[in-house]
């Protein structure tokens, strides 16, 4: 990757992945300089996770925060207390970041606005997920199970109303389960929902996985009122663009949205929500993620979202408190 990355602040959050420490060391690469990094320490004490973490730590990131994930406060406070202490370039390392946090981070950065000149995403795609694994058994081929709690992320609460009608926006990808039994709590009137566009996956073959997610959540739910709703594994500002387009003039429903697909899809749906302030978007805690969840490190892509965070449409904050 041929971009600088001098004066940068760095936001990262290593896991037990293959591909954890490749977007650390592109910033490395790129002039990048440890002690302007915040890292989030989310992932426990696996053996795999151990091992990335030392290798951040011999890279010379010194910064670690440990997190407790299942603490929204927590979680808030590591978000705001690290964007205030940021410079004014930010790049984000998307790759394994928690959904949870990644939308706080943005939003935190939404009303940090006029202090931020640039900010970019990094994200680095998997080789391979275990849902793609048909030499496994079913019982094998998961990424995340059980629901440790449904809630909105802080920072995206919606403008809700209990006499609306709940129109639910969701992008499948392979976490069947968490999502069904989201669409399931949040009682839709409407649903629309798909899977990621032709050709914009970023691992090969996972959008037919994404697919089957969809086809089998419709004939679970068998619910009488549905849309659809175009999204891209591959793209934020694709899938910023369509959603909002979708959803602007959408101002009379309660309007919940779950981005279960990559993260930059995932990213593109925050930024939405930043922009259209009625849009709730809503969020399933996992308790465990698979330690096979992926194989390998794919490319890494780079991504510029400074015009989206700056247009945002959060109260801003003028100044550190």
């Amino acid at each position: 990757m041929n971009d600088s990355f001098v004066g940068a602040t760095f936001f990262t959050a290593p896991s037990f992945e293959d591909r954890s420490v490749k977007a650390a060391v592109a910033y490395l690469d790129g002039g990048g300089a440890p002690p302007s990094s915040c890292v989030a320490d989310l992932a426990g004490e696996g053996e795999d996770f151990l091992r990335n973490l030392k290798e951040f730590r011999d890279l010379g990131f010194s910064n670690v925060s440990r997190i407790d994930r299942f603490n929204s406060k927590a979680l808030w406070e590591w978000a705001w207390r690290s964007v205030q202490l940021s410079s004014d370039d930010v790049v984000i390392d998307a790759t394994c970041f928690p959904r949870e946090l990644l939308g706080m981070l943005l939003f935190a950065l939404s009303v940090r606005r006029s202090q931020m000149r640039r900010v970019r995403v990094l994200y680095v795609s998997a080789k391979k997920y275990i849902t793609q694994r048909e030499d496994l058994a079913d019982s094998e081929r998961w990424l995340s199970r059980g629901t440790k709690t449904i809630r909105s992320i802080l920072g995206y609460p919606g403008d809700f109303a209990s006499d609306r009608k709940r129109h639910v926006v969701a992008l499948a990808g392979h976490e069947q389960d968490r999502l069904l039994e989201i669409i399931n709590f949040l009682e839709p009137t409407r649903l629309s929902i798909s899977n990621e566009q032709e050709r914009s996956s970023t691992v090969i073959g996972a959008d037919l996985e994404s697919e089957k997610v969809k086809g089998k959540l419709r004939e679970l739910i068998g619910h009488p009122e549905y849309g659809e709703v175009r999204f891209y594994a591959n793209s934020i500002l694709d899938t910023f663009d369509s959603l909002t387009d979708l959803l602007s003039t959408n101002t009379t429903d309660n309007v919940a949205l779950v981005a279960m697909n990559t993260k930059l899809s995932f990213i593109g749906a925050a930024l939405c929500a930043l922009h259209l302030r009625h849009v709730r978007l809503v969020y399933s805690v996992p308790i465990e993620y698979n330690a096979r969840y992926s194989e390998g490190a794919g490319e890494l892509r780079q991504f510029d979202i400074t015009d989206a965070i700056k247009t945002s449409n959060t109260i801003p904050a003028h100044s550190s408190q």
